[in-house]
């Protein structure tokens, strides 16, 4: 095998497969998840790239059955393998970390390219392709969440550090986007005369994908995913994007970015270092399990995914729920049977996401919305009181998350993003303040609460 590309997702290892696949000459194989239970969608998407490339197999007319080849490998390697050793190059490339050294061994790549990007873009971007294009954990049944963002990037960003120590070429996506020097460089590395100006591998995508990415670059290879961190305005998402880059100095040492200083690393984090022998400190079950409660420590992302399990059990039936702050959707598959769903933010994650910037006092129109969640967002405001206040503008019952102050003793509230400080009793002063009914599950996973706010009826 010529090369293998590997990177985090969403760090341009789709445009590094682009650039390297010319018609007639060379083809890097998108995700052809080797090593990874066999999947119908990802044989069509594989053949759908063979075919748009324009690669023959005698008696494929049909699309492979897991019946004739037991797993991936097994077909690449009788069907696809012979076909591409007739071009002067063919490698493959990952997102995937799953069993990257016994398919390295396997192949023995002659050229590795390890694609880099600024942590904090790279969550900000997994994010936004969570709500976008629908990821779910195995089975379908709960989307991907923050807390799955968290966990991949630092299982991959550990995986990717230890890959580097083999002779690599590491590929800034900032760099590569923006440079043709880089691209140059790129091309020089594996050996070829031209780099590709066609999209062979993407246009093997589902259409949604397809169609959102060429848009977005107008076709071609664009800045416009470059500085995302310094747009995202404070709260949800923008706070794990910081903490994931806080306790990920390594990475950032190891690909020339700026890490966090000193004094604000999380290096005691259990997800920051690798446990003895360098062994990674996450194991891949943990990263696809939709329910993993995390590490033993009060982590944002993960008590968010315990505010959505724990806030669905008391959603009636047959309600229309306006998820506000909701960063990703995952809400939604967590819902009873027959609700529906409306998500909002500060910016728009998916489409049909209602925008509101919560920091100016605005808020989303409720529309035919019955119930409005407020899960995991409440500590990011400044000023809960106001919020409240507004909320019950709404008229409409809402039901809430909130860590107390004092509930989270010897916490750096600050350090997690934290805007707001209240005590139990604080909370539920604002609560009755704002005109609401309050009734309270405290600290319902050790540290957060969870609220059931009623309009209250108007007195006299």
């Amino acid at each position: 095998m010529g090369v293998a590309v590997y990177g985090l997702m969403r760090t341009g290892t789709t445009l590094v497969s682009d650039l390297l696949t010319r018609r007639g000459r060379s083809f890097v194989v998108a995700e052809p998840d080797l090593f990874v239970e066999w999947h119908p969608q990802t044989i069509a998407r594989v053949h759908r790239a063979l075919g748009n490339f324009g690669l023959e197999f005698s008696g494929d007319e049909d699309l492979p059955r897991q019946a004739d080849y037991q797993n991936y490998i097994n077909y690449f390697d009788r069907r696809v393998i012979p076909a591409l050793a007739r071009l002067d190059l063919w490698g493959i490339k990952h997102v995937s970390f799953q069993k990257w050294r016994e398919l390295l061994d396997h192949y023995g790549p002659e050229r590795l390219i390890l694609c880099v990007r600024d942590i904090r873009d790279v969550v900000l971007s997994q994010i936004e392709f969570i709500g976008r294009h629908g990821l779910a954990f195995p089975g379908g049944h709960h989307m991907r969440d923050e807390a799955w963002v968290m966990t991949r990037f630092c299982h991959d960003a550990h995986d990717l550090i230890a890959m580097s120590r083999r002779p690599h070429l590491a590929l800034r996506y900032e760099d590569l986007v923006a440079d043709d020097g880089v691209r140059d460089k790129l091309r020089d590395y594996v050996g070829l005369k031209q780099l590709s100006d066609e999209r062979i591998n993407l246009d093997a995508e589902p259409e949604n994908r397809r169609a959102w990415e060429a848009a977005k670059h107008e076709g071609g290879v664009s800045t416009r995913s470059v500085g995302r961190f310094g747009r995202e305005p404070p709260g949800p998402a923008r706070s794990v994007a910081e903490r994931t880059w806080r306790l990920m100095s390594g990475y950032c040492e190891a690909f020339g970015y700026q890490a966090a200083e000193a004094g604000e690393r999380l290096d005691r984090h259990p997800f920051a270092a690798p446990r003895s022998g360098g062994m990674n400190p996450l194991e891949w079950w943990q990263v696809n399990t939709w329910n993993w409660p995390g590490p033993l420590m009060i982590e944002p992302a993960f008590a968010r995914r315990r505010a959505r399990l724990t806030a669905a059990r008391s959603v009636p039936e047959g309600s229309v729920v306006i998820d506000l702050g909701c960063c990703t959707p995952a809400f939604r598959y967590m819902l009873p049977k027959g609700c529906r769903y409306i998500g909002s933010d500060m910016v728009e994650r998916f489409e049909g996401c209602r925008v509101a910037d919560y920091h100016k006092g605005e808020l989303p129109q409720p529309g035919e919305a019955t119930l409005v969640a407020a899960l995991g967002l409440l500590e990011y405001l400044a000023d809960v009181p106001g919020f409240l206040a507004r909320l019950r503008s709404l008229d409409r019952p809402v039901i809430a998350t909130y860590h107390a102050a004092d509930d989270t003793a010897g916490a750096d509230r600050g350090a997690l993003g934290w805007q707001s400080h209240m005590t139990r009793m604080d909370f539920l002063a604002a609560c009755r303040s704002a005109g609401f009914d309050a009734s309270a599950r405290w600290g319902f996973d050790g540290h957060q609460s969870l609220f059931r706010l009623q309009p209250s009826p108007p007195s006299g």
